[in-house]
């Protein structure tokens, strides 16, 4: 599922990237009614062979032009990464990615499957049954298994204990006994 989710986020990112930077269009060629032969693109060159590399141009503008945007060229690299995952999902998935993004016209539709402000997941609680009982009563423990209310006899548990009714203090205090010491100091530990 990470692997998945890192797609999804490279997808997203990509489209993101499409919608600000859409690629240029490519200029409609107008065909003339005249036909065309094989000849007709064969220009005579007069020096012999020529080397391709010599006539590209090297402005700086031309060699910007040849590097990939970094957003680009991640999304790029993640779908060959996934091209050879094990995952049929995941390769399924980053196809999916890949030809819905290939096309420029397919930047919106891509937008709205991707973008599109999804549900916040809602997983009910397995206390939501048991809102109504305090916090710290027995039927919060045992539930619905006491009956329709919980136990039988349950009674809220008060916010405040009234003035008058408190416990009594010395139930806090820890009580040693003097059979628990004398059992430590003769027992005897083996190593």
């Amino acid at each position: 599922p990470a692997k998945l989710q890192i797609v999804l986020l490279a997808a997203k990112v990509y489209i993101h990237y499409l919608n600000e930077n859409p690629p240029p269009e490519a200029p409609k060629e107008v065909e003339s009614k005249t036909s065309h032969s094989i000849l007709d693109s064969y220009h005579e060159e007069d020096g012999g062979f020529r080397d391709g590399n010599l006539e590209i141009p090297t402005t700086p503008e031309a060699v910007q032009q040849d590097k990939a945007h970094p957003i680009k060229a991640i999304y790029e690299y993640l779908l060959l990464l996934t091209r050879y995952d094990t995952s049929y999902d995941l390769r399924d998935r980053a196809r999916v990615y890949k030809a819905l993004l290939a096309t420029p016209t397919s930047t919106q539709l891509a937008s709205l499957l991707l973008l599109a402000p999804k549900p916040v997941p809602h997983i009910p609680s397995p206390s939501e049954t048991r809102k109504s009982y305090v916090l710290g009563s027995a039927s919060l423990v045992v539930g619905d298994e006491g009956g329709v209310g919980g136990l039988r006899g349950y009674d809220d548990l008060p916010r405040w204990v009234k003035e008058g009714n408190e416990p009594d203090a010395a139930l806090r205090d820890e009580v040693v006994s003097a059979s628990a010491s004398t059992y430590d100091s003769s027992r005897t530990l083996s190593a």
